[in-house]
């Protein structure tokens, strides 16, 4: 089923579009170091746009899809590579919607054995991992350039 996520503010998200990915609850943003995708209140953030491809939607970000590393690759369960994953069923992540907010997703294996999650470093900082299910995992939002404002919240959007 293809995916209609809406940004925070209600605008569709269409593939090559390029945004924002903050998170949900705690309003930081999302970015990418080394290949890694990690978490912050820093105020910067990476673009990333979405790319479908056989019905399977990708997260991209400097022309590289996050995706999961075999086991024992570096200790890093997810990051960018370069070249989209030739199997989708073991590498791919899903984007899962909020059955009630088109415009907050989580992200799962494709199997959706396992969530992504942010581990804290610092109070204000960290990096995502994989994790068993128990729970959405780290909910996710996207904010399109045109809707950012000096200071990030809660959305009016995911709040109706």
């Amino acid at each position: 089923m293809p995916l209609n996520l809406l940004s925070c503010k209600g605008q569709p998200v269409a593939d090559g579009h390029e945004f924002f990915l903050t998170l949900f609850e705690d309003h930081g943003r999302v970015d990418e170091f080394e290949s890694t995708l990690y978490g912050g209140d820093s105020g910067r953030g990476g673009l990333f746009t979405l790319e479908t491809v056989d019905g399977v939607s990708y997260l991209r970000h400097n022309d590289q899809y996050l995706v999961v590393q075999p086991e024992g690759h570096d200790h890093v369960p997810i990051m960018f590579v370069p070249d989209r994953p030739t199997d989708p069923a073991t590498q791919a992540l899903r984007m899962c919607q909020d059955p009630r907010f088109r415009s907050i997703f989580h992200l799962t294996t494709w199997d959706g054995s396992r969530v992504v999650h942010c581990e804290w470093i610092k109070v204000s900082y960290g990096y995502f991992n994989l994790a068993e299910r128990s729970g959405p995992g780290t909910q996710f939002q996207i904010v399109l350039p045109e809707e950012e404002e000096p200071i990030m919240y809660y959305c009016d959007y995911a709040r109706q």
